[in-house]
C-alpha cells in the first residue's frame, strides 16, 4: 500500500503565464530556442508527468537527470521517463548526514525535509539517502548542463550549495522561490548568475554569460510584476506572517 493518497486524487496544477499564454514549459523551451537537444537536470522530480519542469522537454528530444527522494515517485519516474536517469536520493550540502527522513505530505507531490508552518503532512516518514548534486552529477556522468530546475520544498539553498558552478554553469536554472528572504538569491548573485524573470513560484536565473536579461525576456506588466513580487511585496508578507504568529501563540 502507498504511504500516501493515489496520484489518481491529486488535484493538478496547470500555470498559464502571461508571454502569449504560453504555460512556463513552453517559456522554457522557447529560451533556448526549441532547440532538439538538450540536458536538464530536475532536482524534486515529483511526479513523471504531472506538474513535471521536464517532461515537455523530454518530448522533444531533450534528456537528462531526475532527482527524487520519494520511493513511489522514483518508480513512477523509472516506468515513464525513459529518457532520463533517475536518481533515488535527497540532495543536500556538503557536510549534511547520509540519511535522512523525508517527511510525506497528504500530497505526495509536497514531501519535505523541513517543514514549515502549513505544511499538510501525513505523519508518515521514509529514510531517504541525501546526496550532493555534485556526487549525483559525478555519479552519472553529466558535466555540461543546460537546465536545472530546483523544487525541493526548502532545501533549495542546500542544493545550490553542493553544485560545483564552475565546473557545470547551468545556462538556466528555475528555483521555485516563496520570497521568504533573499539567501537564495544572493547566492545565485555571488556566483553571477542574474534574476531575469518569474513565472508562478519559480524565479530565472541566467548564467554569467547569457545575452537575456530582464527587458528581453519580459513584457512591460510581467517587468513590473517581477519588481513588486520580488522587493515590494516581501517585507509586507514577513510583517504579516509575525503578525499571525503573535495571534496564534496568544492563550
Amino acid at each position: 500500500m502507498s504511504a500516501f493518497q493515489p496520484l489518481s486524487l491529486v488535484i493538478l496544477r496547470y500555470h498559464v503565464m502571461d508571454s502569449a499564454k504560453q504555460t512556463e514549459s513552453e517559456l522554457v523551451w522557447d529560451f533556448f530556442k526549441q532547440s532538439p537537444q538538450g540536458v536538464f537536470v530536475e532536482v524534486g522530480a515529483n511526479h513523471p508527468t504531472v506538474d513535471n519542469q521536464t517532461w515537455f522537454l523530454e518530448q522533444r528530444g531533450w534528456s537528462g537527470v531526475l532527482v527524487e527522494p520519494n520511493p513511489d515517485l522514483v518508480r513512477l519516474l523509472v516506468e515513464q521517463r525513459l529518457r532520463s536517469r533517475v536518481v533515488h536520493a535527497a540532495v543536500g550540502a556538503p557536510g549534511q548526514p547520509d540519511d535522512v527522513d523525508l517527511l510525506l505530505g497528504l500530497n505526495p507531490l509536497h514531501s519535505t525535509l523541513t517543514p514549515m508552518l502549513g505544511d499538510q503532512l501525513s505523519g508518515k516518514t521514509v529514510r531517504v539517502k541525501l546526496r550532493t548534486l555534485n556526487s549525483i552529477l559525478d555519479q552519472v556522468g553529466v558535466e555540461r548542463i543546460d537546465f536545472l530546475s530546483i523544487d525541493v520544498e526548502g532545501m533549495e539553498l542546500q542544493v545550490l550549495q553542493g553544485l560545483d558552478f564552475k565546473k557545470h554553469a547551468p545556462r538556466l536554472i528555475l528555483i521555485e522561490e516563496h520570497r521568504r528572504d533573499y539567501t537564495k538569491h544572493f547566492y545565485l548573485r555571488h556566483q553571477g548568475y542574474r534574476l531575469v524573470r518569474r513565472t508562478g513560484r519559480n524565479n530565472w536565473y541566467v548564467a554569467p554569460d547569457s545575452p537575456e536579461t530582464v527587458h528581453t525576456l519580459n513584457s512591460f506588466s510581467e517587468k513590473i510584476r517581477l519588481w513588486r513580487k520580488m522587493w515590494v511585496n516581501p517585507p509586507f508578507n514577513k510583517l504579516r506572517r509575525k503578525i499571525v504568529g503573535c495571534f496564534r501563540q496568544t492563550p
